[in-house]
């Protein structure tokens, strides 16, 4: 649960996820004066994610404001400090997206608009797919990016070893929130030789990285040799 804690001007969160009640400072002390429309979300991996409306001391204008535990540590950011926030409630999308949805009255209106406020601080989702086209010289690297809503670019990490060594040259994979299919060509390859990759894709949120994968292509010996071996 969350709650504000008035004596002290705390925003503090409360679990009993390890059997036992305890309760945390999640919100600067002595910052808010006031505190309302808290609301609470968990994700899929247990963190909390939470939206308040902060009415703070004279000089300075009401705010709507996301805490969360995401990265291990509560951060706090401000979403929109017009002075016109009001009733916010916050939900967390199957694809593990923030949403608050609160009332923006701006001054002086007499009437209200509801808003929604997106939060994304997803890295991209990467999958090393296999590669097509290997001829003993060549070959196309394929894999899928989502960039989960952000500008997000790519590249193949490639070479004979799993320390690869190489890369293609970084391509962008937009800033959609959809699976992309990306690849690259390789040219100039040692025949009979067992290559590693894997597709790399980076935004502002961070890297990841897809699985290893091999190809290996041999030259065929000709039906004459054959005979002669034989």
């Amino acid at each position: 649960m969350v709650y504000y804690n008035h004596d002290n001007d705390n925003v503090k969160y409360a679990t009993n996820a390890s059997g036992s009640w305890i309760s945390i400072i999640v919100g600067e002390a002595g910052v808010d004066y006031g505190v309302h429309d808290m609301s609470l979300a968990l994700d899929n991996g247990g963190r909390a994610h939470i939206g308040y409306i902060s009415w703070p001391y004279a000089g300075s204008t009401i705010a709507l404001k996301y805490v969360t535990n995401k990265k291990g540590t509560w951060q706090t950011q401000t979403i929109e400090s017009d002075g016109s926030e009001y009733r916010s409630s916050i939900a967390i999308s199957p694809d593990q997206r923030v949403h608050i949805g609160y009332y923006f009255a701006p001054n002086g209106s007499v009437y209200y608009n509801v808003r929604h406020a997106y939060y994304n601080d997803s890295a991209p989702t990467v999958t090393t797919s296999s590669a097509t086209n290997v001829t003993p010289i060549s070959a196309t690297l394929n894999g899928t990016v989502n960039p989960n809503g952000l500008s997000t670019t790519y590249c193949f990490q490639w070479g004979t070893t799993t320390a690869y060594g190489k890369i293609t040259p970084f391509q962008s994979a937009g800033s959609g929130t959809g699976n992309v299919s990306v690849s690259a060509n390789l040219t100039g390859l040692t025949p009979n030789t067992i290559y590693h990759y894997r597709l790399a894709a980076a935004n502002s949120n961070g890297t990841n990285y897809g699985a290893d994968s091999l190809f290996k292509k041999s030259f065929a010996l000709p039906f004459l040799m054959l005979l002669l071996l034989n």
